[in-house]
């Protein structure tokens, strides 16, 4: 499946979903993708992660020109992932054939939302806490995933208490850098390849790297 964008310049919240079990080539074709704010979730609305790959799935994704997802949503939650691995799953990253390929990944400013009846809103501030690309599963759920590397680039920058690549609570990732470039960077408590700075988020989480 080829995914791209006739402006790349604005940014899309529509989700990319590999169900369980599925095998998977996704070609990203300068692509511009955010998660959802907390403001733009109807209360009736499960919101996408940019990409999910479901338990025991295997995605090659293949990157051609300059892509970006940035997560503006930080509650811990199932969904809202920037890259999220499911349960036993693989994803390997490389150039589309001869192609330059880049992979940015960021976190952006967001305020989580109470909803006080109809005319009030109260906002605080929310740490973002899961890993922008990796094993960020729901409470008391195990998982080992596996995240290989075979070329281009990728720069994945956190903040908060968030990993930039790893994984969060109950759980474990696998990295393989077999070639390409890997550029990741926290501005916050959070590894850059790892687990959560502090707190609970990051209890039995731990990352392989090879």
């Amino acid at each position: 499946v080829r995914v791209y964008q006739s402006n790349p310049n604005e940014q899309t919240t529509y989700g990319i979903t590999v169900v369980d079990n599925a095998k998977a080539t996704l070609i990203l074709d300068n692509i511009n993708q955010k998660t959802k704010h907390p403001s733009e979730i109807a209360s009736n609305e499960i919101a996408p992660s940019a990409i999910k790959v479901g338990n025991n799935a295997d995605l090659t994704i293949l990157v051609k020109g300059e892509n970006k997802i940035n997560q503006v949503n930080a509650e811990v939650g199932p969904e809202v992932d920037a890259i999220g691995l499911g349960n036993a799953s693989t994803i390997k990253i490389k150039t589309f054939e001869e192609t330059e390929g880049k992979l940015t990944l960021t976190q952006g400013t967001q305020e989580s939302q109470e909803l006080q009846g109809i005319q009030g809103i109260e906002q605080k501030n929310v740490a973002y806490q899961k890993a922008l690309i990796g094993v960020n599963q729901p409470s008391g759920d195990k998982a080992t995933a596996t995240l290989n590397v075979d070329s281009g680039v990728i720069a994945a920058t956190s903040k908060d208490n968030a990993p930039a690549i790893g994984a969060t609570k109950n759980s474990t990732l696998v990295l393989n850098i077999n070639g390409g470039n890997v550029d990741a960077v926290s501005n916050g408590l959070g590894a850059a390849i790892g687990t959560p700075g502090s707190g609970q988020t990051g209890d039995d989480s731990s990352v392989t790297v090879n």
